[in-house]
């Protein structure tokens, strides 16, 4: 181990300190002159970024994401805190589906190295359900705005057709006063109809299609995230499986026999099925 490494350790150790008496400001401080000494190390730009995330300055941690997602594109932590980061500063759509992609990759990692994928989990369906919120939202504004210039339209057609009317000189009073009525019955039954319109258009407004039975996981009853099998061919979620391993033991729970995390077989169809329920329905992840 060459002097600078030596070095930027010591550092790393002082910043860990510091982070763990919440002092984030001065664990910066540290990492960032561990960085100075040893560019190439990764865990100093993670540590870093988190530091970032706890003062709520989302733009650093991501950027020191991204520079250790240059170092190893496949870095659990990386990922996972850019996804974080993503998430809790972003209002776009397409920034929020980068999150969901980078927290996929962050999973598939805790998965590989039988590290626990609960929290990570929980991050994804944050990260759709606020996609999911924001894309919605843009479209009640959006129609919001294309029915009130439809509606001016409308009224302005309104009253060009009345005008004309009234300054027919051939026409008696009872004339055109009839039909002024029927021309503000027929633009009346018009707007009408543009409002019912774009109230079935609003995605607040839709009938919500319940989540199929299939989509819920035998042990917490939520929409399941990563769907597993068991050597019984029933389907679990995969952290709450993980987490009945933990508390009580190494079992099925419905059938009772003995497995282990490397007896589960991931369920891709239905993880495909759920996810893509989810693109539809993205207020079901809190049900």
């Amino acid at each position: 181990m060459d002097y600078m490494h030596q070095e930027a350790e010591k550092h790393k150790l002082q910043g860990n300190i510091f982070f763990k008496r919440e002092q984030y400001e001065e664990a910066i401080k540290e990492y960032t002159t561990a960085i100075i000494k040893d560019s190439g190390n990764i865990v100093y730009f993670t540590n870093r970024a988190l530091c970032y995330i706890r003062l709520k300055k989302f733009e650093e941690a991501i950027n020191d994401c991204q520079k250790a997602i240059e170092i190893d594109k496949f870095s659990l932590k990386g990922n996972y805190l850019l996804g974080q980061a993503i998430t809790e500063s972003s209002n776009s759509p397409a920034r929020l589906a980068e999150a969901i992609q980078v927290l996929k990759i962050a999973y598939d990692q805790s998965i590989k190295q039988g590290k626990d994928s609960n929290e990570i989990g929980k991050a994804i369906l944050k990260a759709r359900n606020k996609k999911y919120e924001v894309e919605s939202s843009r479209k009640v504004f959006e129609n919001c705005d294309l029915m009130d210039y439809l509606t001016n339209l409308m009224e302005q057609d309104r009253k060009r057709q009345i005008e004309k009317i009234q300054s027919d000189s051939s026409k008696s009073e009872e004339d055109i006063k009839n039909e002024i009525e029927y021309i503000n019955y027929d633009q009346n039954q018009k707007l009408k109809t543009l409002k019912n319109t774009f109230s079935k258009a609003d995605p607040f407004q839709k009938d919500r299609e319940e989540p199929p039975d299939f989509l819920y996981g035998k042990i917490h009853f939520n929409i399941m995230n990563d769907p597993v099998i068991t050597p019984s061919g029933i389907t679990y979620d995969r952290s709450e499986l993980l987490e009945h391993f933990d508390k009580i033991g190494h079992f099925d729970p419905l059938t009772r026999k003995e497995i282990t995390e490397k007896d589960l077989i991931p369920n891709r169809a239905l993880k495909e099925a759920i996810e893509d329920f989810l693109n539809y329905n993205g207020w079901a992840i809190d049900s």
